[in-house]
């Protein structure tokens, strides 16, 4: 089966954007073994982060009946927008998100950070 993608609205801030692929690893008689992955990335305007998610499954149809197994992997990454190697990237999925009737915080706003040291956390009123 060919891969898939597909966008959706998190929020008015956040578009997700999810590429799920099903593949025949062993085609064994009657009992396939498959692996389904996915890579979801959801890129949050106003933390000015992404995060990666991906989830492979690979089971063997049947069942433990016919002496099939499951396992399944996860992993999580998140990375600040200052951090993704290609900022084209963040500008094509504020695009995407704002024609989806998404919110984000103005592109230049967003992009304009990224080159600027962040600010220091308040920690109340100095002498």
């Amino acid at each position: 089966m060919p891969a898939q993608e597909e966008f959706s609205l998190a929020n008015a801030y956040t578009l997700d954007v999810t590429r799920s692929e099903e593949t025949i690893l062993s085609n064994r008689q009657d009992y396939p073994v498959v692996s389904l992955s996915s890579i979801t990335r959801s890129f949050n305007f106003a933390a000015r982060q992404v995060i990666t998610r991906t989830r492979d499954v690979v089971y063997q149809e049947g069942g433990y009946k016919y002496g099939g197994s499951g396992g399944v992997s996860t992993t999580l990454n998140i990375q600040s927008f200052e951090d993704v190697p290609a900022p084209d990237e963040i500008a094509a999925m504020h695009k995407k998100l704002t024609e989806m009737g998404g919110s984000p915080p103005p592109l230049d706003e967003v992009l304009n950070t990224l080159s600027k040291p962040a600010k220091p956390l308040s920690r109340g009123t100095t002498p």
